[in-house]
């Protein structure tokens, strides 16, 4: 009878043991597809968002760098320009005092005014400068919301897609009782 008992408990253990292996391979066989083709579709998404992200700051760089060389070539021509009318007027001055020495008072009041138009010049282009850098800023931002939104989205999108893991949980331990209650059954049937 102990004999009987202990044959009767290892062929229990060896079909607990293949059942543990049936549920696993019927585990893979319903759901493994699923789980890859979401880790697919989550690795694609990591990667069209990656792309974009690394596209939209490529854009903005090449913005910027486009920006920096616009404002480098303004200044500089203001510069050339400024530096040619003050080489202009100090040259006027020059024949215009030798000429006119009893106007050169007027003359001196005449520059002051001009280098004054200058200033008042430079400081238009500069505030246009910084209207436009603010403009381009604002853009970035904006771009920058917009692919934060979309990330959102698809985010949201893949959340709900996603399986809900407690009803995953409770059909594998429903699947699992019916497995385990259905090599029971036939045991206690045949003996």
């Amino acid at each position: 009878m102990t004999k009987n008992s202990a044959s009767a408990k290892q062929t229990l253990s060896e079909a607990d043991a293949g059942s543990e292996g049936s549920v696993d391979k019927i585990r893979d066989i319903l759901f493994g597809s699923q789980m890859r083709d979401y880790e697919r579709k989550f690795s694609q998404l990591e990667e069209r968002i990656m792309k974009e992200v690394n596209r939209l700051r490529e854009e903005q760089e090449k913005r910027l760098a486009s920006l920096d060389q616009s404002i480098d070539r303004e200044l500089k021509s203001l510069v050339k320009r400024l530096s040619g009318e003050h080489d202009d007027r100090l040259a006027a001055e020059q024949d215009l005092s030798e000429a006119l020495a009893s106007h050169a008072e007027q003359l001196r009041a005449e520059l002051a005014g001009l280098n004054e138009n200058l200033k008042h010049t430079a400081g238009e282009l500069q505030q246009q400068i910084e209207q436009q850098s603010h403009s381009l800023n604002e853009e970035i931002g904006a771009r920058q919301a917009e692919t934060g939104d979309q990330l959102a989205r698809e985010t949201g999108s893949l959340r709900e897609q996603k399986v809900d893991r407690s009803a995953l949980s409770a059909l594998f331990n429903e699947l699992a009782a019916r497995i385990a209650d259905g090599p029971l059954q036939e045991g206690g049937g045949k003996a």
